[in-house]
């Protein structure tokens, strides 16, 4: 995901991400809510060094985002 669709996502000024990530100023506590969000996953997730998803690509980790922002219609369908 770059910046722009990051600020998107996570309703956030592009300024802002930038900010992080450039400048290496820390995100409040909103900020990391936020980014979250849009990630698809939980703060306590962002702050776990989760072993069973250590070694999973790029590509493994989108798929799991994916799958999370996908309504349960839509997983059904996916399972058959």
């Amino acid at each position: 995901m770059v910046k722009y669709q990051l600020a998107k996502e996570a309703d956030l000024s592009q300024s802002t991400i930038s900010s992080m990530m450039n400048r290496g100023n820390n995100p409040t506590v909103s900020t990391i809510e936020s980014c979250c969000a849009a990630f698809g996953i939980s703060v306590a997730e962002f702050f776990c060094d989760d072993l069973l998803t250590k070694d999973f690509s790029l590509e493994e980790r989108k798929l799991i985002s994916d799958w999370r922002h996908l309504i349960p219609e839509m997983k059904k369908l996916l399972l058959l």
